[in-house]
């Protein structure tokens, strides 16, 4: 199974989406549009289900050329089986959700486990550390030499 890269950050923005809105605790407050939204977000997170966010998920802002590549990325995954495209909104033309299959679910993960561990591999030293400090302590830095 080889999936793009593109394949790969959808699948990967997906789950970190799913994961997010999962964790919420849905808050009430008559009149407020943002928290009827998000707690919308929530119900659909427990049904494996997000909105769309391909400028997130992909880093990089829409554009036509995109949005094409992104409709074809979503019907070659829904192709494979991971995600199923789902029309919440106005329309049923145009795709705004995704659903998260079980075998995409699976996929997503393992993604996300290597991304993480590809991630920690390439870390940055934290600031004070030199490379090669270990269990023995941090290496010695030489005093510089003056003039005098």
């Amino acid at each position: 199974m080889t999936l793009s890269k593109r394949q790969q950050a959808v699948l990967i923005g997906i789950v970190k989406d799913l994961d997010h809105f999962s964790s919420l605790v849905p808050r009430y407050e008559h009149g407020n549009w943002a928290l009827c939204r998000e707690r919308e977000a929530i119900e659909n997170a427990k049904a494996n289900i997000v909105a769309t966010d391909p400028s997130k998920w992909l880093g990089e802002p829409m554009n036509p050329s995109l949005a094409t590549m992104v409709s074809r990325c979503y019907a070659q995954l829904q192709d494979r089986g991971f995600v199923m495209r789902c029309a919440r909104a106005w329309s049923d033309k145009y795709t705004t959700h995704l659903r998260l299959t079980p075998e995409g679910e699976r996929v997503a993960r393992e993604l996300l486990s290597v991304e993480r561990a590809t991630l920690l591999e390439s870390a940055p030293l934290p600031v004070g550390t030199l490379a090669g400090d270990g269990p023995g302590g941090p290496k010695s830095i030489p005093e510089a030499p003056t003039d005098g």
